[in-house]
């Protein structure tokens, strides 16, 4: 028979040192990924809201200065909103929308674009 030849303290050691590196950098990144999944979420919902209120501008007839300043409320979170216009001239307008998660007031998404002016 053959006899078995068993791991060294050395190894042992080594192997723990990896394991206890390891094993909490594993960990760290579950939550990462779940704040960048919740991040994405947002971003994708305010994105929706402001292009709905931007095509909402076509429709109306606009004034330069704030026309919408409102709160919503989503799947349990507050979003806050603003169109602001912006006359270029007697025939454009710049139409700019802005839209934050009310829990994250710096992370803002603008969408502007700019509009034939239907009445003068």
């Amino acid at each position: 028979m053959a006899t078995a030849r068993g791991y060294t303290l050395f190894e042992v050691v080594i192997g723990f040192g990896l394991v206890a590196i390891c094993l909490p950098l594993f960990f760290n990144l579950v939550p990462l990924s779940l704040k960048a999944l919740r991040d994405s979420e947002r971003l994708r919902m305010c994105s929706s809201i402001a292009q709905r209120y931007w095509e909402e501008a076509y429709l109306l007839p606009l004034q330069p200065g704030v026309d919408v300043s409102t709160t919503l409320e989503i799947q349990g979170e507050s979003y806050v909103v603003v169109r602001e216009i912006y006359s270029l001239d007697s025939s454009r307008l710049d139409v700019v929308v802005q839209v934050w998660a009310a829990r994250q007031p710096d992370k803002r998404y603008r969408l502007a674009g700019r509009l034939a002016r239907t009445r003068p």
